[in-house]
């Protein structure tokens, strides 16, 4: 075979494989046409075994399918027993079922055909030999198929009448462009079609990892998934997180946990909740604790439960009230009162009743005359000889003893005990009620967030806005008064707060979209590209979905014409781009359902200023007109930056400063006024509602609260 000069006469040849090796050698078994003649003649099992040669330098190759043609060279020449493969030559397998009898070559797979013989079987046949997913014919015979048929679909988003769906298959081949190793079962794809451009993985049950042309990326399991990391593990999530579970879910952590929410934090369980505390549970808020059930029940099922209050405590019942302990102690550091409804008030002590006090001052109306004579006081003891002591009066009724200085029937004015001088120091060292020791210890809460966040994807011509700081500060009888005014219903704001905020609101306008107001579109969109009604007469989530349809056919996006035909997607009287319009919705400003009409623009006006500006840290004066307004620059584009007069996305696109800094801080001015009037407002209907219950609530519930 070889001899001087290497291989000597070598005989090249085609042919078809008619075997493969299952041992792991990667030969087949090749009929040459013109020199092995028929399957009749030369049985399969006889043919010579031939090396298959990778252009590669990988050991593990993979073998060609059977039946598949193939050319190489006889390394002994002509005696051509020692074949070489060296390579595929594509072509299709058009014959009929019965080819291996009539044509005596080819062959019928033992077993698993679908794999070893891959392009020979019959819905092959006249088909070319590249993938269907490479031509991008039938591709209802291929996963994609599956693909979008097992979708998943409307996923509910927790507390959101939003939902989400798995997406689509990203396929969009334009031939030469992908590139696909499959097999019988599985597909990877490289395409670089472009601006479909994706990365694909395919196994047989349904499971995938598919990139798009715009970086997306999404896993699927049709089955279990598990990951698993020995060390540490980091998930960073730039934007939102929505998780759902259809079915039950644990967590278990070794070590401490710990969850930290620089925002508000909810939780809302549908069915029971239960937490179970092997140490000390500590709940400590800065603000106000609140607890709500139809029925409330605690218990220290093993030591002592207190209650304390650094100012007033409050207890009210709507029906009864009932204390039972073998013994109770109530101490008032100065005076004690109790008030008693019109159906009396009743003393009974089955022992001995002690009373010591410095003035003891009894007012009574009633009818029943008293032992002393005059009407509303009576004495008696149930058993045995009573003793009355006073400097006035003494006389003996029973078993009792009441000492005091003076017993007056004043019939009027309720008077409250006096305590002698030096009284009350040694009475103090005798007490016993809950001190701020006996609070249990607790971790400090974490200072409240007021941060504003820069978020990408603001309203405005280009989509960015800037974020304001606000530290925090103690709370004032003002401060509930605002939060009265804003109200914590966000999809309300627009009836506290619309009305004073009208000048900004007007002054946005004059800068964005003037000329159309609430149904205004980015100039550049096209008339064919708008829609079939005014945007006033379209449902919040009719205007969500036009917005995405213009990104999603190309009409607009980031870079503008010519590459697209808008850089924005900007809409309505405050020129709302799509990623800010949704985020304020799902802020709870307004709901999908919500006509966006003016009232509704006003109010997601109101909320991007809340959210991006710092709107509520200038009303509460934390920060200056001209620090708002550089805000409010910040997520529209034309309003003037007041430190330079000029739109601060000036350059990009056709953005740019469409009015003055003077009428910016003339509309702020305005709204402040209009603002302050209105928690004046409030002010005084809270003192006028105070004042009228203080004159006709009877005196009984005075201290019920």
């Amino acid at each position: 075979m070889f001899e001087a000069g290497g291989i000597k006469n070598p005989l090249f040849f085609i042919g078809v494989v008619e075997a493969q090796d299952d041992t792991g050698e990667p030969r087949v078994r090749v009929r040459a046409f013109g020199v092995h003649g028929g399957n009749d003649e030369v049985p399969t099992k006889f043919l010579p075994w031939a090396k298959c040669v990778a252009g590669n330098y990988d050991p593990n190759i993979s073998l060609p399918p059977l039946n598949s043609f193939v050319w190489g060279m006889f390394l002994d020449g002509r005696d051509a027993q020692q074949p070489m493969v060296l390579g595929l030559i594509p072509t299709s397998f058009d014959v009929s079922p019965d080819h291996p009898e009539t044509a005596k070559w080819g062959v019928y797979p033992d077993k698993d055909g679908e794999l070893v013989a891959k392009g020979a079987d019959p819905d092959s046949w006249g088909q070319a030999p590249t993938s269907r997913l490479l031509r991008g014919e039938n591709l209802d015979e291929t996963y994609i198929l599956a693909q979008e048929m097992n979708r998943v679909e409307n996923v509910k988003i927790a507390n959101s009448e939003d939902d989400w769906d798995e997406p689509a298959p990203a396929y969009n081949a334009k031939w030469p462009h992908n590139k696909i190793w499959e097999t019988g079962k599985h597909v990877i794809e490289m395409d670089d079609t472009p601006d479909s451009e994706r990365i694909m993985i395919w196994h047989k049950e349904g499971s995938y990892i598919q990139m798009d042309s715009k970086g997306n990326v999404t896993y699927k399991s049709n089955q279990d998934k598990f990951d698993v990391s020995i060390k540490n593990s980091h998930v960073y999530v730039g934007g939102q997180s929505h998780v759902h579970i259809a079915s039950d879910a644990t967590m278990y952590v070794k070590g401490n946990m710990t969850t930290e929410v620089l925002g508000d934090y909810k939780l809302l369980v549908h069915g029971n909740a239960e937490f179970g505390i092997g140490g000390q549970l500590a709940l400590n808020a800065s603000d106000q604790l609140s607890a709500r059930a139809a029925e409330i029940r605690m218990a220290a099922n093993v030591s002592n439960m207190s209650l304390y209050s650094r100012r007033n405590m409050k207890l009210q019942a709507g029906e009864s009230w009932n204390q039972v302990a073998p013994y109770t102690k109530q101490t008032s550091l100065l005076s004690h009162n109790t008030s008693v409804g019109p159906e009396g008030y009743n003393l009974f002590v089955a022992g001995d009743y002690n009373a010591a006090v410095n003035n003891y001052f009894v007012d009574a109306a009633g009818s029943v005359p008293t032992k002393f004579g005059g009407l509303g006081i009576q004495l008696d003891s149930l058993v045995g000889p009573a003793k009355l002591r006073s400097s006035t009066y003494t006389e003996i009724y029973g078993g009792v003893l009441v000492e005091v200085d003076n017993l007056v029937n004043l019939a009027g004015r309720l008077r409250g005990p006096t305590f002698a001088a030096g009284v009350v120091g040694g009475f103090l060292e005798t007490l016993d009620f809950a001190e701020l020791s006996t609070v249990p210890a607790m971790p400090e809460p974490p200072s409240k967030n007021t941060a504003f966040v820069a978020r990408q994807g603001s309203s405005g011509s280009t989509g960015v806005t800037a974020g304001a700081g606000h530290s925090g500060r103690n709370r004032t009888g003002t401060d509930k008064i605002k939060d009265a005014v804003r109200n914590t219903n966000k999809a309300d704001i627009v009836a506290n707060k619309a009305d004073s905020m009208k000048p900004i609101l007007d002054m946005i306008n004059s800068a964005e979209s003037e000329a159309d107001g609430y149904n205004a579109i980015f100039g550049q969109i096209k008339s064919n590209n708008r829609p079939g009604k005014p945007l006033s007469e379209m449902t919040v989530g009719e205007v969500i979905d036009y917005q995405q349809d213009l990104i999603d056919r190309g009409v607009a996006c980031i870079e503008g014409p010519p590459k697209c035909e808008s850089i924005s997607t900007a809409v309505g009287r405050y020129q709302f781009i799509s990623g800010t319009l949704k985020r304020v919705v799902n802020s709870g400003y307004a709901s999908r359902n919500d006509r966006f009409d003016s009232a509704t623009q006003d109010k997601l006006a109101i909320g991007l200023m809340e959210m991006d500006g710092g709107l509520n840290q200038w009303l509460d004066g934390d920060i200056t007109d001209e620090s708002f307004a550089y805000n409010l620059s910040g997520i529209w584009a034309g309003i003037p930056n007041p430190r330079t007069g000029k739109s601060r996305y000036e350059g990009v696109g056709p953005n740019k400063s469409t009015i003055t800094t003077s009428p910016v801080l003339l509309s702020l001015g305005d709204a402040r006024g209009r603002y302050n009037a209105l928690l004046e407002s409030q002010q005084a209907s809270a003192d006028a509602f105070d004042k009228h219950i203080a004159v006709n609530l009877p005196s009984v519930f005075n201290d019920i609260g």
